[in-house]
């Protein structure tokens, strides 16, 4: 699933709850999908190659993500949910209407 349906039913909640929230469905979704793909047969060697290309920059969202999340907690999170979610909706209806 995508991030906006879980965030938008998490986003009254503290920033710990949503944010592990958000990480459980992520994992999860991430491997089921993974799984499934491995199972049909799709997974390709250039996939590999671009989770390995990919892979520093997830680590460094990972090392910044604490002083990010300490500076968005509080009052600015629940706004930045829901304009994450109206920007991600705006953008899906555009698409479609294209």
């Amino acid at each position: 699933t995508g991030g906006p349906p879980p965030a938008l039913l998490s986003q009254p909640h503290e920033g710990p709850v949503l944010r592990s929230t958000l990480a459980v469905v992520f994992a999860v979704g991430t491997m089921i999908s993974l799984g499934a793909q491995a199972v049909a047969g799709v997974v390709a060697a250039w996939h590999l190659v671009l989770a390995a290309a990919l892979l520093p920059g997830t680590i460094a969202g990972l090392l910044a993500s604490g002083a990010i999340a300490r500076r968005i907690d509080g009052r600015h999170l629940r706004p930045a949910v829901l304009t994450f979610a109206a920007a991600t909706a705006a953008a899906a209806i555009v698409r479609g209407l294209l």
